[in-house]
């Protein structure tokens, strides 16, 4: 066995009060990496302006995606990814402004997306796309940080054959729990788009990772590529929607045994989709699409069905990011610009070509590349540094109707 320090770092809090080293332990074929910390400080200063951190608290280089894995009680656990090519887990209390980094790991390229879940055990996967067209799976042992403890961080790396161009984007596709496997989508910048299966072995507990044979390979049209893809289960279905470079939004159908069928081809407009999410109540599915022209397009689905909801001109730049939440009476639209300006709109559910702005915010960022939900705390912006923005109901200026309400 051969055991070496990989990398060491001061991370973490408004003073850099944690550090940690890395590492490597090689045990035949596959490396273990154990993540050691150490906590200089009693207590973790709360920052001076509690919703905004500078990109040097967390990385060398700007900040390139973020993926919330846990939100609640006030509480956000993400990951984040950088130029610096570090991948950061941490921990955050929106209301203190405490925030620690747990893990941070080195990928050998450039990430371009995360994604994360936590299992049934406790167990969080973390999936990172890479410039390189490599997708780096984590299993994340969990342990009490906070009291200076280890934890170790197992990885498995998955390249399609002849893959080379960037992986744009991955989504895991949603499940009542997370026990043993789960499905990811996956685009890669020469316009392919796969599923794969990830199975978790929770005896080792390690990864494996293969392209799900059924679904092979989907191509968007020559010269353009999936910017965003998303997907659902829908009984014994899945359901696939991809966002083009083209300004298009393709909808696929699958049994879990069968080839994709393609379903629909909506035009949005003749700009790239550069933000694209899904959510439910009991009765319909919506799509929300975000353009680079600023445009925000939201589709209902029933089964195959697809209803177009009045599309909306929010912003003159690009929609960074864009969030839902689907109330009984309500739809409430939540968006992010490229230059920072946050808004809500909101869409009675009754009279769906009625859209009306709720909420309106300036966030201190000005070049957000990535926007994630963090439920009741809010929503995490990134770019050159990390900004959480509060709900909608707990600004001034917000002339929505009230979500408690309209979940009564």
């Amino acid at each position: 066995m051969r055991s070496e320090i990989v990398r060491g770092y001061d991370v973490g809090g408004r003073r850099r009060q944690w550090s940690f080293h890395m590492r490597m332990l090689e045990f035949g074929r596959e490396p273990l990496y154990t993540i050691s910390f150490s906590y200089r400080l009693k207590s973790v200063q709360a920052l001076v302006r509690p919703n905004l951190i500078h990109c040097s608290m967390f990385h060398c280089k700007n900040i390139k995606a973020v993926c919330v894995i846990k939100a609640a009680n006030e509480m956000i656990f993400a990951v984040t990814t950088g130029y610096d090519r570090l991948v950061q887990v941490f921990s955050m209390n929106v209301t203190r402004g405490d925030w620690i980094i747990l893990l941070a790991l080195v990928v050998s390229s450039v990430p371009t997306t995360a994604q994360g879940v936590l299992m049934e055990n406790r167990h969080i996967i973390v999936l990172i796309g890479a410039q390189d067209g490599v997708i780096t799976i984590y299993i994340l042992e969990p342990c009490d940080v906070c009291s200076g403890g280890t934890t170790t961080a197992r990885s498995t790396e998955f390249r399609c054959r002849g893959q080379k161009s960037a992986v744009t984007c991955l989504y895991i596709i949603k499940q009542p729990s997370y026990r043993d496997e789960f499905n990811c989508l996956v685009s890669y910048g020469d316009g392919k788009m796969l599923m794969l299966t990830v199975k978790v072995d929770r005896v080792l507990p390690k990864c494996t990772v293969d392209k799900t044979k059924h679904f092979g390979t989907l191509m968007c049209q020559e010269g353009n590529k999936f910017s965003k893809v998303i997907g659902w289960c829908w009984e014994d279905v899945h359901i696939v929607c991809g966002g083009t470079s083209d300004g298009k939004l393709m909808v696929w159908r699958t049994k879990r045994t069968a080839a994709p069928k393609h379903v629909s081809t909506i035009s949005i407009d003749n700009s790239p989709i550069t933000s694209l999410t899904t959510s439910i109540n009991e009765a319909m599915r919506f799509v929300a699409v975000g353009s680079s022209s600023g445009l925000i397009s939201v589709f209902s689905f029933h089964g195959e069905i697809i209803v177009a909801l009045s599309p909306f001109t929010v912003y003159q730049n690009p929609v960074a990011g864009i969030a839902l939440d689907v109330l009984r009476s309500c739809l409430l639209i939540h968006s992010t610009s490229r230059n920072g300006q946050f808004s809500s709109y909101e869409i009675t559910l009754s009279r769906k070509s009625v859209t009306r702005l709720a909420a309106t915010y300036e966030c201190v960022l000005k070049q957000i590349r990535d926007f994630a939900d963090a439920n009741e705390s809010g929503f995490i912006a990134v770019g050159d540094g990390m900004e959480v923005i509060p709900p909608p109901t707990k600004m001034k200026n917000f002339v929505g109707k009230s979500i408690d309400q309209n979940n009564k």
